[in-house]
């Protein structure tokens, strides 16, 4: 149906007719979307939450054993506005900015495009970007609760649904997890490797503090995946209408 060397030759051939903007416009995805896609934000979930168990367990023997109960409780508040704030940010702001990003990758495909397309969920459909995208996140997280394996098959499953928006940002919820579904039915594996095969461009990346992500890896990742969701529509329009031309 598709091949990951297919994506990754147009990936790179959209990469080098729109190379700065794409490099701008992946380093701020990669901030609001917490640079993962796909089954590959779960690794960064697990860290983030060892690595809060281990500072709880430094404060709690650290200060809270020596302090008062009025103290914790003033403690525990902070820590939840901060939290709430944090949330509020992600959903009324980064994510909208996400599908403004995911729509500036897709248009640039084929066409001049503009920085401020990150912004086109701001004004077009914003309520119903909010919404879709808090309750994709809010189902992904549900299901990492039933351990890790269910958070990422419905993380890839889900996986669609920003590109979705990115095209019509009023698609009704149902409808956006819908079709995301019959998308990445009997795709999920294939994708799964996909994001693999881009292991050893973490490597290097990592070796390079970073640099070489923000300037090659993150906007060539962009585009692939930007692809995939091109070819997977392009094959559902063919199941529906007959043979067309989706993918142009």
């Amino acid at each position: 149906m598709w091949s990951r060397a297919d994506l990754k030759t147009r990936a790179k051939q959209n990469l080098n007719h729109c190379y700065w903007k794409a490099v701008l416009t992946a380093f701020i995805l990669s901030i609001v979307s917490g640079g993962s896609s796909g089954g590959r934000i779960n690794a960064r979930i697990e860290k983030i939450r060892e690595r809060l168990e281990e500072e709880s367990d430094y404060i709690y023997y650290t200060y809270v054993r020596h302090i008062s109960i009025m103290a914790v409780l003033i403690f525990l508040f902070i820590i939840l506005v901060i939290a709430l704030i944090a949330i509020a940010v992600r959903v009324f702001f980064l994510a909208p900015i996400e599908i403004g990003c995911r729509r500036f990758f897709m248009l640039s495909r084929v066409q001049e495009t503009e920085l401020n397309e990150m912004g086109f969920a701001f004004s077009n459909g914003y309520w119903n970007v909010v919404k879709v995208q808090f309750l994709r996140s809010l189902f992904i997280s549900l299901w990492s609760l039933l351990f890790v394996i269910p958070g990422i098959i419905k993380a890839y499953e889900y996986r669609m649904i920003p590109y979705l928006l990115a095209e019509d940002p009023r698609m009704d919820y149902n409808e956006a997890f819908r079709i995301s579904k019959e998308l990445m039915d009997g795709q999920k594996w294939d994708a799964f490797i996909l994001d693999l095969s881009f292991f050893g461009w973490a490597i290097l990346s990592a070796c390079t503090c970073g640099i070489l992500s923000v300037f090659y890896v993150a906007p060539y990742i962009a585009y692939t995946d930007t692809e995939l969701y091109i070819v997977l529509q392009y094959h559902r329009y063919n199941r529906i209408h007959g043979q067309g031309g989706y993918g142009n």
